[in-house]
C-alpha cells in the first residue's frame, strides 16, 4: 500500500501471486544510537518471525548510517539456507555510528503466495 498526502491505494500487479524478488520492504526511522564522542557498534542481529519460514521465502536486512547513504547487506535469510525458522541470531560487523537505519526486504518465489510475516528485529 502507499499514501500521498491525501490520496492512498494499493498497487497490485496479479490476484494470484504476492511480490517476488524482495519487492516488498519497509524501512525503520533513522534511530539515534550514539553521540559524536560515543559512538556504537553492533555484533549481533537476531530477527523474530510471527509463523515459521517457508518454502521459498526470504527475508533480506539491511542498514545505513545516515539517510544519503547507500544499502549495505547484513544477510540474506532463505528457507532453503535456515529451514522453516521463527528466530534467527547471527553475526553482524556493523561500524561504529551514531545513527542507523533499517530496511528489511521480504522475498517470495515466484509461485508462491505467502512472503514471510516479521515480528521484530534486534540489534546488539
Amino acid at each position: 500500500g502507499w499514501a500521498d498526502g491525501t490520496s492512498e491505494g494499493i498497487d497490485l500487479t496479479t490476484t494470484t501471486t504476492r511480490q517476488a524478488s524482495y519487492g516488498g520492504y519497509f524501512e525503520s526511522p533513522l534511530y539515534i544510537v550514539g553521540t559524536p564522542l560515543n559512538k556504537r557498534q553492533f555484533g549481533e542481529i537476531e530477527f523474530q518471525l510471527v509463523k515459521d519460514l517457508a518454502a521459498g521465502e526470504a527475508i533480506r536486512i539491511k542498514f545505513r548510517v545516515n539517510l544519503t547513504d547507500t544499502w549495505t547487506t547484513i544477510g540474506t535469510y532463505t528457507f532453503a539456507t535456515l529451514g522453516a525458522v521463527t528466530s534467527h541470531h547471527d553475526k553482524v560487523n556493523i561500524p561504529e555510528t551514531e545513527y542507523i537505519q533499517i530496511r528489511v526486504e521480504l522475498g517470495a518465489g515466484t509461485s508462491s503466495l505467502t512472503t514471510p510475516q516479521l515480528r521484530q528485529v534486534f540489534l546488539r
